[in-house]
């Protein structure tokens, strides 16, 4: 591509952004595939036979070791699998992982346990809280806002979403969240962007410091001293119906207190034209210069919107996925396990 036709494009995303004109923007997704500094600084996944890749499975964790959690229902199951998949792929040392089923059959569990033994697993059957939501969101979300309750035994807890890729080790979040902090998350762009969430959402979070929820490192002793579980259960009756249930109230609850992690962490990527977000708008909300946010290197890819790529042809092609995808295939394949979806 010709310095040129770069300088065409960057104008057609900028028009588009400032205009607002989704038409426009539809049609420039292809645009968007070839600007996209995520897709420009794809990282390649390790290097590693089955049998390695096996054994680090298998090997058991300390007390000590980072506590992370997934969240599932039966609709995600397989992809939560995979974002776990990609989690041991990357490990130097063992995690200590959790993993919470809503509305799940025991034989759902034992698909988790077939492929990650020392996974503590957590079925939950009914959520207890008011969840109304007009997008993609489901009420298993919601079980974020319980895990204080559901793992009473853990201070901390890194909890991802399971429309997510690591492709990097996590231990260095293992000591970082701040003992006076309830939890560590990442700025979401889109929504301290969008006119929509300037206007209703976050005169509501008194911030604009908006996080995103999909990778929350909790501290679950903070919550549990401080009495939030009552506060979250009077604030989601108080606001039984907003585009992110649980990630607005936990913005709204704690307003000013969220410590906020590298945009490394949770490096948000929409299959849709609603991503048509420059880096310099994304360095500014994160308050870094350009420079340092485009040599950032991703650990968490977060495939955020209900766009997603095993449930759509429109979105473009998304190279990372479709790789990981294949070696969590190989591996299951290696183990015998030939029923995953």
């Amino acid at each position: 591509m010709s310095i040129f036709d770069s300088l065409k494009q960057r104008l057609a995303v900028s028009l588009a952004q400032r205009t607002g004109i989704c038409e426009m923007q539809e049609q420039l997704l292809s645009i968007e595939e070839k600007l996209d500094w995520i897709m420009e600084r794809m990282p390649s996944t390790p290097n590693m036979d089955m049998g390695t890749l096996e054994k680090k499975i298998l090997e058991k964790a300390d007390a000590s070791s980072l506590n992370v959690g997934f969240i599932a229902d039966e609709k995600y199951i397989d992809i939560a699998l995979m974002a776990m998949w990609t989690l041991y792929e990357h490990q130097s040392r063992p995690y200590n992982v959790k993993m919470v089923l809503y509305r799940c059959q025991e034989k759902e569990a034992e698909r988790v346990r077939r492929l990650f033994p020392n996974v503590t697993i957590v079925r939950v059957d009914e959520c207890g809280l008011p969840f109304r939501s007009d997008n993609h969101v489901t009420e298993a979300a919601m079980l974020k806002l319980l895990l204080p309750r559901l793992f009473p035994e853990l201070e901390s807890l890194l909890l991802v979403d399971c429309d997510i890729l690591i492709q990097a080790d996590l231990h260095e979040l293992e000591n970082c969240l701040e003992k006076d902090k309830p939890l560590a998350a990442v700025r979401d762009a889109g929504v301290i962007l969008s006119s929509y969430f300037r206007k209703n959402i976050l005169p509501i979070t008194h911030s604009e410091d908006y996080i995103n929820a999909g990778v929350l490192l909790m501290n679950l002793d903070y919550f549990r001293k401080n009495d939030c579980m009552s506060k979250i259960v009077a604030l989601a009756r108080q606001y039984p119906c907003t585009p992110y249930p649980e990630q607005d109230l936990l913005n709204i609850l704690f307003a000013g207190k969220i410590q906020l992690l590298s945009p490394r962490f949770n490096i948000m990527k929409k299959l849709s034209s609603d991503s048509l977000i420059s880096d310099l708008q994304l360095a500014r909300i994160h308050q870094m210069s350009l420079g340092e946010f485009q040599t950032l290197k991703p650990a968490i890819f977060h495939i955020s919107g209900p766009n997603k790529p095993w449930n759509t042809t429109r979105a473009f092609k998304y190279p990372l996925w479709r790789e990981e995808a294949a070696l969590f295939k190989e591996y299951c394949n290696y183990l015998g396990i030939k029923d995953l979806k």
